[in-house]
């Protein structure tokens, strides 16, 4: 009869057991690692999206006060005239863009409605990242020169 040689190659159980514990702990690490960098990069990726909405909006408001319309309106009334009066700020555009919300405001104007020679306009983008909402926000000041 053979006896058992205390020896012999290969690993206990136990020995198995902690490796597979160590594996398991780094591979877990590993996946929030991830999931933290998806996260991260969808955050920037919508970041840089209303940055550029930010930007159109506020070429927006340059292009809309230099419209000429076949009413008459032109300039900076029209820019009043588009708007929906909310006073004292009047709001000119209020929309949605790839579910980023995006406000345009007259804060104020030297001289009336369509004599303005200086118009300041508010731009603001709001969007959310999960349960949390952030934003942009930009000014611009325009001076007519007829």
């Amino acid at each position: 009869m053979k006896t058992p040689n205390k020896s012999s190659p290969g690993f206990t159980l136990i020995e198995l057991m902690v490796a597979l514990v160590i594996l398991s702990v780094g591979i877990s690490a590993l996946i929030m690692a991830h999931a933290g960098i998806m996260q991260s990069s969808t955050r920037s990726a919508t970041k840089s999206t209303a940055v550029v909405e930010l930007e159109n909006l506020m070429e927006q408001a340059v292009v809309l006060s230099k419209m000429r319309y076949a009413s008459g309106r032109q300039g900076y009334d029209s820019l009043w005239f588009l708007g929906t009066p909310a006073p004292p700020a009047k709001t000119v555009i209020n929309d949605n863009v790839m579910g980023i919300q995006r406000r345009l405001v007259i804060d104020s104007l030297i001289g009336t409605r369509t004599t303005a020679g200086v118009i300041l306009l508010t731009g603001t983008v709001i969007w959310r990242t999960g349960n949390r909402a952030d934003s942009l926000n930009a000014r611009i000041r325009l001076t007519r020169h007829d």
